[in-house]
């Protein structure tokens, strides 16, 4: 038996989340049929599993999978880092100071006096402890110079957290519509799966997009 973990974003309504996580029950054993461990990620949901249980431990902390919006930044690149930076470390917080129901922040920025905004999101699997969800979401933050330095936008998917972040409104505007709307939070779906392991097992994790 293997325990499954699937978290939905924020503003994600319960039917499409239900079927982001059904699709991906199905779909990940197939594309990892050898592994212990999976990891998949759509953009309304993720999904994962392992045996033994994850169940609310932080692992894998240098693992992470990225996408940074092509458009480079036309403001001054100065401001705009320092100022995206400033947001995404605030809202670390603020998803780490969730409960064990929602660990989620959204919010945006004003580069210098300009009218350059930013939207920022952060989450984590809410099963963490305060502690372990600021430690992934600084990984996380920190791993925007890597992928995303100088870009409007991008994304950091890591096993137990997310972050993203853009210039243009339109991408997080139903979080920021919908982020206290919903009477259900954020959905962790928590399953067990029977898996069939062949003798040789393989310990890394995997991630598809």
């Amino acid at each position: 038996m293997a325990l499954a973990v699937g978290l939905c974003r924020g503003d994600v309504k319960p039917e499409t989340c239900h079927g982001c996580i059904s699709k991906a029950t199905i779909l990940l054993p197939k594309l990892c049929p050898n592994q212990k461990e999976a990891f998949g990620y759509y953009d309304l949901c993720v999904f994962r599993y392992s045996n033994p249980s994850m169940y609310g431990i932080y692992q894998y902390p240098d693992f992470y999978n990225a996408f940074g919006n092509p458009e480079k930044v036309a403001a001054d690149q100065n401001k705009y880092k320092n100022a995206l930076d400033r947001l995404m470390l605030n809202l670390k917080s603020i998803a780490a100071a969730g409960d064990s129901h929602r660990k989620l922040a959204v919010g945006n920025a004003t580069i210098d006096k300009s009218r350059t905004v930013v939207y920022g999101l952060a989450q984590c699997m809410p099963d963490l402890s305060k502690e372990d969800c600021d430690a992934c979401l600084l990984k996380a933050v920190s791993d925007i110079s890597v992928c995303c330095q100088d870009k409007v936008g991008g994304r950091v998917i890591k096993f137990s957290c997310n972050i993203r972040f853009d210039h243009s409104f339109s991408m997080i505007l139903q979080l920021l519509i919908h982020q206290y709307n919903y009477h259900c939070p954020p959905m962790l779906f928590l399953l067990y799966l029977p898996m069939q392991l062949p003798h040789k097992e393989k310990e890394e994790a995997l991630a598809y997009h």
